[in-house]
């Protein structure tokens, strides 16, 4: 369970764009507490992501579409540093295979988890480094 409420960021990636382009990557990064203007300049998703662990704070932080931001996150934790989904799988005596996410209070060390819809939209990331949480919202979905 949750020790703290989260302070609450905004966040943007640059991404690389070049001609014969065959990947892509980001290059920088952005993030601000909301009501100020101490904005932070990182030069990769693994600079961001180790200084907001570092802080020792519950983040929330909004990206506007995170479905493209995200798919960067998820391709990083699942990559790079080899993070497990926090969920449960099963299969039922049909058969059937099933899995449902656990509740934050489960969720351990190095975990994560999405929330997106059948129809591609995305809505969150939660993921849990020690006992703090970063969890990453679509602001689109309240600014469209």
């Amino acid at each position: 369970m949750r020790t703290q409420k989260p302070r609450i960021f905004s966040a943007d990636f640059e991404t690389t764009v070049y001609s014969g382009q065959t990947h892509t990557e980001v290059w920088a990064a952005a993030c601000v507490k909301l009501y100020t203007e101490d904005v932070k300049i990182y030069h990769s998703i693994g600079d961001i992501f180790d200084a907001w662990f570092k802080s020792g704070n519950n983040r929330l932080i909004y990206f506007h579409n995170l479905k493209f931001d995200g798919s960067f996150w998820l391709s990083y934790l699942l990559t790079d540093l080899e993070y497990k989904q926090a969920s449960e799988e099963w299969t039922d005596e049909k058969g059937g295979y099933h899995v449902k996410w656990l509740k934050e209070e489960r969720m351990t060390s190095k975990t994560f988890q999405y929330s997106i819809s059948q129809m591609g939209q995305w809505y969150q990331i939660k993921i849990k480094e020690g006992r703090n949480f970063i969890e990453l919202r679509d602001s689109l979905k309240l600014l469209p």
